[in-house]
């Protein structure tokens, strides 16, 4: 395990963005919208020196218009240097030619990103050469936005990746960021040397060490993260790379190093950032004193989507970087559909090889006949401490009777079901709840990802609030956007609220800087990340 420490590392974000809503988490409601004061307080709180910005009326109306009233709103900034949003000049939105060259050296844009969703245009190298070509003569970084990018479940993204593939190899002195599915993207990063990731969109565990192993760590670079998934927490990423076992050198080089040698600048940290004194451990890499549970794992590869880092001893080296003491896992083979026979039996072998690491949950899949059998045998011969449920994936209703056996066993031995919730998504909404809770008054429940929306949250909040045996796992996307846990916080009981990653999934120190680097008090952190769980646990009756 590399333990090599930061300090006073340079962080350049490669997606900072002025003129988005400002979520007030007393109200709930938005109070206004971002300006570049409150961009660099945000960046100063998380310990960011400079920062690559975008506005966001740029996506909502006037595009050049606003990129011009960008960079004269920064223009008095040394910490902010902007990037433009551009298309396809076809249409007239955006100046051709010299034209627009002109304009990028006025301004001194040295990045640009070409949303395609956002401005709805087709990626067709054809339609792009023009803007391509200009770019590729000023070296200037582009940033290409898919709409399979930062969302919970993304659409296919072979056409994209044929098309980049084709871009990255006919601009071979344009340098490109990108993301995508690992099992395309990875090709791409073989065979196209100017291609590079953002750590904005898609936090895969792991990914930080395999690309550093198989591409090199300058292919990488720190950006915020602001899309459907996640928003405006830069210590998510950020822990992403301080935690990685990498190289001390390596890590300098995708926070701020990367990005500087590709915009030709030359930066030094920046004196008086608050974050660098307040998050000095985590900028540091040392492990946290929290003592954490993660009350929601997944051990195993996930079928429809590559994930770097997806087994036991992965996750607890892990574990033992970031400060982690515990984790709850269950099989993903039982999870995703597979046999879950033997994705649990291979969750009792872990359990029984790191049993002071693991805690073993047992996925049920209502679809079978032995259910009341099987759970009963999985807690009293091979002690699962808890039940996994999925009924998206299993395509069962939260309150159909095949989950009796659950809620039963649940009730007479006091062990937690962790059950999948997302507002919107089949089978899983969380106000299911509301006909089983109060039908087993012993049992223990955690309503998984707490709805995954605005709106899943305000039922859960409403159930916990209800009722006292039912309980908040902040894993998922909800909680990965500013202000919305210090929005819950306020609303149920603190004792309610417990911490799950949803590795292997999600990347575990991603996760863990939700909660870690809230703005939120000590008491509170430590009661979500340990002692909520730990006390949780120890209700049950069968030893």
């Amino acid at each position: 395990m590399n333990m090599e420490k930061l300090e006073n590392p340079v962080v350049f974000d490669l997606n900072g963005t002025i003129g988005q809503p400002v979520f007030d988490p007393e109200s709930g409601r938005f109070t206004g919208y971002t300006d570049r004061e409150k961009l660099l307080r945000n960046m100063g709180y998380y310990g960011v020196d400079y920062a690559l910005v975008s506005h966001f009326r740029a996506l909502k109306g006037d595009i050049m218009g606003m990129n011009v009233s960008l960079s004269e709103e920064i223009d008095e900034s040394d910490r902010l240097f902007a990037c433009w949003h551009l298309l396809p000049c076809s249409t007239g939105d955006v100046p051709c030619g010299r034209k627009l060259s002109e304009l990028l050296k006025e301004h001194g844009i040295r990045a640009v990103r070409i949303p395609f969703a956002d401005y709805n245009v087709c990626f067709i190298e054809e339609l792009l050469e023009d803007l391509l070509r200009i770019l590729e003569e000023e070296r200037i970084l582009t940033i290409l936005q898919f709409p399979y990018m930062g969302v919970p479940v993304p659409d296919r993204d072979d056409a994209y990746m044929d098309v980049l593939l084709s871009v990255c190899r006919n601009y071979p002195s344009l340098p490109i960021v990108c993301a995508g599915r690992l099992r395309g993207l990875y090709y791409l990063l073989e065979k196209c040397p100017n291609l590079h990731l953002s750590l904005e969109w898609d936090p895969h565990p792991g990914i930080v060490e395999e690309v550093c192993r198989r591409f090199g760590p300058h292919r990488l670079l720190f950006g915020t993260p602001y899309s459907e998934n996640a928003k405006e927490v830069s210590a998510m990423p950020l822990m992403m790379v301080t935690y990685a076992d990498i190289m001390k050198s390596d890590k300098l080089s995708i926070l701020g190093g990367n990005l500087a040698g590709l915009l030709g600048f030359d930066c030094k940290p920046r004196e008086g950032v608050p974050g660098k004194t307040i998050f000095r451990k985590i900028l540091a890499g040392e492990p946290l004193d929290y003592n954490i549970i993660d009350i929601h794992t997944h051990i195993g590869p996930f079928p429809w989507e590559y994930k770097p880092s997806t087994d036991a001893e992965s996750l607890i080296g892990c574990m033992q970087r970031i400060g982690v003491s515990r984790a709850c896992i269950n099989a993903t083979e039982a999870v995703t559909g597979g046999n879950h026979y033997e994705g649990n039996r291979e969750i009792i072998n872990l359990v029984q090889r790191y049993p002071d690491s693991f805690i073993g949950l047992l996925v049920f899949n209502p679809n079978f006949t032995d259910g009341e059998e099987y759970v009963n045998t999985c807690i009293h011969k091979y002690g699962f401490r808890g039940i996994k449920i999925h009924p998206r994936v299993h395509g069962c209703a939260i309150t159909d009777n095949k989950y009796t056996p659950v809620w039963a066993a649940s009730e007479t031995n006091r062990i937690p079901v962790l059950c999948h919730t997302g507002q919107g998504q089949p089978f899983s909404e969380p106000a299911q709840f509301e006909s089983i809770v109060p039908a087993y008054p012993h049992g223990l429940f955690i309503l998984g990802h707490t709805g995954e929306t605005f709106t899943g949250m305000q039922a859960c909040i409403k159930l916990a609030n209800a009722y006292p045996n039912v309980y908040l796992d902040l894993s998922g996307w909800c909680f990965m956007k500013k202000g919305f846990l210090e929005y819950l916080v306020t609303r149920v009981n603190i004792e309610q609220i417990v911490f799950g990653s949803d590795y292997s999934w999600i990347d575990l120190p991603y996760a863990v800087a939700a909660v870690a680097c809230a703005d939120i008090s000590e008491r509170e952190k430590r009661m979500i990340l340990s002692e909520n769980a730990s006390r949780l646990l120890e209700m049950r009756r069968c030893r």
